[in-house]
């Protein structure tokens, strides 16, 4: 069984010195990693991440273990990914080069993306600023744009900033349309005060996605209080529910492996 999992958050540059990211760190995602490798059913992990999210074994020491972990690190390959065209790119060759069996996708992705800076100093920033909204949308307005550039960099000493965004593409479709037909785990995070927002986002992916089911991280609860709280929503609203992100990666394994070996009796009769 060879399983792709992505983790960490991706960063949408604004210009190349700054840039916006989400604040998932990957802690789960490691630890899946993790887990999945000490699996003999598993043969390759191939690990997407951001380059500062946590990875599989980041922290272990072969001095301070008291067994060798050669054999579970030499299933697991890390692949960069900081943006989110540095992730189709990985995912598009990964699936293009190997059988994959299952996908875990964790990596907290933006919906949007920039695309224009518009800087706002007077009267006339504002009126070429109206003027250039108005025309995406085909609204007729008498402002004559005085045809000021639109900066692609961050500058100084303006008194307004708009962040021009635009939806990236979802990668859902990569994973379905693979030839193998790997199963899809999804996930859903969660940054509401309500902890009943991040189960009603997940429901709401599980059928708009039709993936076997979602991760749901409720990193509010992580913020305020370092709790742990995930819950794994199934379809038919069957919701289990752990405090620790080392007890749900071991249960996401154990489904893993019993729906993997389902899949390969339906497949054999």
């Amino acid at each position: 069984m060879n399983i792709l999992i992505t983790s960490g958050s991706t960063r949408e540059m604004i210009d190349p010195s700054h840039y916006m990211s989400g604040l998932f760190g990957g802690s789960i995602g490691a630890l899946l990693g993790e887990e999945c490798s000490m699996k003999s059913e598993v043969e390759q992990i191939f690990f997407v991440h951001s380059r500062d999210a946590r990875y599989p074994f980041e922290s272990t020491s072969m001095d301070d273990s008291p067994f060798s972990m050669d054999h579970w690190k030499e299933k697991v390959t890390l692949y960069p990914a900081d943006t989110i065209e540095d992730l189709e790119h990985q995912i598009t060759s990964i699936l293009e080069n190997h059988v994959v069996d299952v996908v875990v996708h964790l990596m907290s992705i933006h919906n949007y993306g920039k695309s224009n800076l518009h800087f706002i100093d007077n009267a006339q920033d504002a009126e070429d600023f109206i003027h250039y909204i108005s025309g995406i949308y085909g609204i007729d307005i008498n402002i004559l744009p005085a045809h000021r550039p639109i900066y692609k960099e961050m500058e100084s000493g303006f008194n307004h900033l708009f962040i021009e965004q635009t939806p990236t593409p979802k990668l859902m479709d990569l994973f379905r349309e693979h030839p193998s037909s790997p199963m899809i785990i999804s996930s859903k995070m969660n940054v509401s005060k309500n902890p009943q927002d991040v189960l009603k986002k997940a429901k709401r992916s599980l059928a708009k996605n039709n993936t076997d089911f979602v991760i749901a991280l409720d990193h509010y609860a992580y913020q305020e209080n370092y709790n742990e709280i995930v819950h794994l929503v199934h379809p038919g609203d069957e919701i289990e529910t752990f405090d620790r992100y080392e007890k749900a990666s071991k249960r996401v394994v154990s489904l893993i492996k019993e729906r993997f070996s389902d899949r390969r009796k339906e497949t054999d009769v």
